[in-house]
């Protein structure tokens, strides 16, 4: 996935302030590092990529198909989910977790 450069204002990026002057003049010089380790020019190019489909489907479902996200729900499973209520789902995978309410 390669991000693309554009001129908007990123979603995610390190933007916030220490009680202690060392550590705000620390944040500059990591900052930048740290949103690349993080990929956050790539996650912000996805967000809006997504922001602008013109289609009726809801941002969560193209945002996972825009990741590669395939899921699938054993039929036991779907019978215990309430069909009335919020329900949490927990997925794991080798490096990284995804929660959905």
């Amino acid at each position: 996935m390669q991000a693309e450069s554009s001129h908007r204002e990123p979603i995610l990026k390190l933007n916030f302030r220490w009680e202690s002057t060392a550590e705000q003049m620390l944040l500059p010089a990591v900052s930048g590092a740290l949103e690349r380790v993080l990929l956050f020019d790539q996650l912000n190019a996805v967000y809006y990529r997504i922001l602008h489909l013109q289609d009726s489907r809801a941002f969560h479902e193209k945002l996972l198909q825009e990741l590669g996200v395939h899921y699938e729900v054993p039929p036991c499973d779907l019978a215990r989910i309430g069909r009335d209520q919020a329900t949490e789902y927990l997925a794991f995978h080798r490096a990284a977790k995804l929660v959905a309410t």
